[in-house]
């Protein structure tokens, strides 16, 4: 529990970057998470917390894709209870985690549930996050894609219009 406690004991919010790589050949999808918290007064050193991330794959027509890990102690390997409930904790700086049998690109659906309070870096698209919009059976992440897009789109209006664009200009 004193990895858990760290949730209280260090102030500000852990950052969990992911970057995702599909190996078509192989049908293997790799994720690599990271995480970090920001230094704070009096507190210029965080250690890694407890990050439950409970997560699914889907195809880019919506339906669930199967999870399957290499064996614990395996590259990317996962525990079996982890892969079966579909949340993987990530209680190290870093975590690598392999799905197999993966026959076409996935579009991750990350933190399903809301399963941690972090600032989720992800690797996806505009027509990600408008599958996980269309498809995903989870309404949080529904509403966080909707959220992320709208907000990618406003930024890429003003900036179109701050360099004579017109707000259209900014997502052909």
């Amino acid at each position: 529990l004193s990895q858990f406690k760290r949730w209280y004991t260090q102030a500000g919010t852990p950052r969990l970057k992911v970057t995702s790589h599909y190996d078509a050949q192989r049908q293997r999808l790799t994720l690599d998470f990271e995480q970090s918290t920001a230094p704070t007064n009096g507190q210029s050193e965080k250690f890694p917390v407890v990050i439950p991330v409970a997560l699914g794959l889907m195809d880019e027509n919506g339906a669930d894709i199967a999870l399957h890990t290499p064996a614990d102690g395996a590259e990317g390997g996962a525990r079996k209870d982890e892969t079966q409930r579909g949340v993987f904790e990530i209680t190290q700086n870093t975590r690598r985690l392999i799905f197999e049998k993966v026959n076409k690109r996935p579009v991750p659906s990350l933190m399903r549930g809301f399963s941690a309070p972090v600032n989720l870096d992800s690797p996806l698209s505009d027509d990600d996050l408008l599958t996980l919009l269309a498809h995903d059976r989870d309404m949080f992440n529904r509403w966080q894609a909707a959220k992320t897009c709208a907000t990618r789109w406003m930024i890429r209006a003003v900036n179109s219009v701050r360099h004579g664009g017109t707000p259209d200009d900014a997502n052909k």
